[in-house]
């Protein structure tokens, strides 16, 4: 292999990285049979993009294409980063204490904590007319 991992993104072809799973097995093969392939230039050059970006030599590149191919798989599997959504903070209104401005969330602890901790009967305080 070359100074590359293979684990890195294809810059120069995407996202992209080769099928560790076809890698895998094409290496755990020993029986090997050496091939003369003709490719068109074009495709040649994308082959050696994906060699300089990887490190693995063409007939390796070419051997895991065919491979992924008759196995239904990719060669090259696109990497998508996935970003998770932030929290949205939904706006909660505060309510002060007016003897101390400690802050309660909801009325009903405000008027436990003003009747307990100041000892002020808020009954008392409602005007009946």
């Amino acid at each position: 292999m070359g100074e590359e991992s293979p684990n890195k993104p294809l810059e120069g072809i995407g996202s992209l990285k080769i099928n560790q799973k076809i890698l895998e097995e094409y290496n755990r093969e020993k029986g090997k049979i050496k091939q003369q392939v003709w490719i068109p230039i074009q495709y040649f050059v994308k082959l050696m993009d994906i060699k300089n970006k990887t490190g693995i030599a063409i007939n390796t590149i070419i051997s895991l294409i065919v491979i992924s191919m008759l196995n239904n798989e990719n060669a090259l599997l696109k990497i998508i980063e996935v970003e998770k959504p932030l929290e949205t903070i939904k706006k909660q209104f505060v309510y002060p204490c007016i003897i101390c401005w400690e802050k309660f969330y909801s009325v009903e602890p405000l008027k436990i904590h003003v009747k307990h901790v100041h000892k002020i009967d808020l009954e008392k305080l409602i005007k009946n007319d």
